[in-house]
């Protein structure tokens, strides 16, 4: 019986003067290495939707469905030069856009798909390795292989010729060097 009365008399005792709570033991603190590994896991999270807002905040560049000729020409030039390709497009009925392009720009834009410039700057275009060869050819390592020029070259005058871009409608651009090659009348300046 001592032992049930001194039980009794411990539950009025801890009645009276209850224990602290338990609390959990303090947090250790944190290292470095996961503050920073916390940080990169939200940064590698947050790069994607702002990178998806940044491309979906740019305007759309609108490409053409019609393939485009870029002539590096004088305004004279190209009035003659489009002058000669427009009637040989309408024959053979294929349907291209015609620009002018300044001959101090470096290259034009990516919606490009043939060029019409000089071979001096095609051969610096050649250099940078941004030309696809004129024909098909599995193995081209020479310049003649990308560039086709639109008269027999001659001293002291221009060399104008047809180059394509890699980043272009290739194989319409082989069709057009092709159809002019074949069908159209020889052009001088």
């Amino acid at each position: 019986m001592e032992t049930k009365k001194e039980a009794l008399l411990a539950k009025e005792e801890r009645k009276k003067n209850p224990r602290p709570p338990r609390l959990d033991p303090p947090p250790q603190s944190g290292s470095m290495f996961i503050t920073v590994a916390l940080i990169f896991t939200i940064v590698i999270f947050l790069l994607p939707l702002m990178a998806l807002f940044h491309v979906r905040s740019r305007p759309v560049e609108v490409i053409s469905d019609e393939p485009m000729v870029y002539i590096f020409a004088t305004q004279q030039e190209y009035s003659e030069i489009k002058g000669w390709l427009e009637p040989e497009l309408l024959a053979n009925n294929l349907k291209w856009n015609i620009e002018r392009g300044n001959l101090g720009q470096s290259f034009p834009n990516t919606g490009t798909d043939l060029l019409l410039i000089d071979a001096e700057l095609a051969e610096q275009f050649y250099t940078r390795q941004v030309l696809a060869p004129i024909f098909d050819k599995r193995i081209s390592t020479d310049f003649e292989d990308f560039f086709f020029p639109l008269w027999d070259a001659e001293p002291f005058k221009k060399n104008l010729g047809w180059v394509i871009p890699y980043s272009g409608r290739v194989d319409e651009a082989r069709h057009l060097i092709t159809v002019i090659r074949q069908f159209a009348e020889p052009f001088n300046l």
